[in-house]
């Protein structure tokens, strides 16, 4: 029992280290918009997919209401990691907003083997977080938000390692959006939270926060639009950084292309990638798609994104 043992927690910590970050997943991007443009959310127009990292955005956002769902599929050699996104938000007055929001990951499964090779169970790891928002408008241009959430992570099967547990942590998300004319800055910190422990009574391992900060600008030239956003991260407990820069064509408000570069060290969350994506519009109803080209690495192979809102 004891080499299963350790099989089991090495077999653990491996998984661990393939994400990067113990809950890497919270920085990947929520919707096919924020994909395509490089990861840039913090410089976006305020929507339902933009609530999750910049929670100030509701406040200033033209939008009293927007419904975003998301998934993501990323697939790297080793197989299939599903991630479904939802979000939404509403005005309650003038400067009070208020919104729900929630992601699920399931990534590729495993079989846990005895010290014999003999297969004991077949375990999907998967992680969850899910949490609410505020956001509050001071002024015409000001706005200040906040999001708590709650984060599990699920990686082993407690029922043949009997000192795991499955990871969980509460953490939160403060911003400050300030739009002046075509320009909008954003600045704030993510993922500030308690340790996530997988081992009973273990020392636990930081969330994968960070400082943030982006800028955007949009214009309108006869039919077209266009939509420019940059950001730059630090990532507060691992020292290294990310920077995503992202451009938007649109025509007639209908249909858009985007494309997008995201630079990250190799200890960051998500690698360096160039990004596209298409979009369409009617009415109150907007889908989008993005795609992936990892640069330097395998990580991201065949990544895409497929979103749908609904905002009015």
């Amino acid at each position: 029992m004891k080499s299963f043992k350790i099989f089991a927690i090495a077999a653990l910590f491996a998984a661990t280290s393939a994400m990067a970050q113990t809950g890497g997943f919270l920085n990947q991007p929520d919707d096919a918009r924020s994909m395509a443009m490089g990861g840039a959310t913090m410089g976006l127009t305020g929507d339902a997919g933009t609530i999750t990292v910049n929670p100030a955005s509701m406040a200033l956002s033209d939008y009293s209401t927007s419904i975003n769902v998301g998934y993501l599929g990323l697939k790297p050699m080793s197989g299939m990691t599903n991630q479904f996104n939802l979000a939404g938000f509403t005005k309650l007055s003038d400067n009070f907003s208020l919104s729900i929001f929630g992601k699920y990951s399931m990534m590729p499964g495993y079989d846990i083997n005895d010290k014999n090779g003999n297969v004991l169970s077949h375990f999907n790891p998967s992680e969850l977080a899910a949490g609410i928002g505020f956001a509050f408008r001071m002024g015409d241009n000001l706005a200040l938000g906040i999001n708590a959430k709650f984060i599990n992570s699920a990686l082993s099967d407690a029922e043949f390692v009997d000192i795991y547990q499955n990871g969980t942590a509460f953490a939160g998300d403060v911003s400050l959006m300030y739009q002046l004319n075509a320009l909008q800055f954003s600045a704030g910190v993510t993922n500030i939270g308690t340790k996530m422990a997988y081992v009973i009574d273990g020392e636990g391992y930081q969330l994968p926060a960070a400082g943030r900060v982006g800028v955007g600008y949009g214009a309108q030239f006869s039919d077209f639009t266009l939509n420019a956003a940059a950001e730059v991260d630090y990532y507060l407990f691992h020292a290294t950084v990310g920077a995503g820069l992202g451009l938007e064509l649109g025509y007639r408000e209908t249909g858009f292309v985007r494309a997008g570069f995201h630079y990250a060290t190799a200890e960051a969350t998500l690698p360096t990638y160039a990004s596209a994506g298409l979009g369409c519009k009617f009415g109150q109803h907007n889908v989008g798609i993005s795609y992936l080209l990892p640069l330097g690495t395998e990580v991201l192979k065949n990544t895409f994104m497929i979103s749908y809102s609904w905002s009015w």
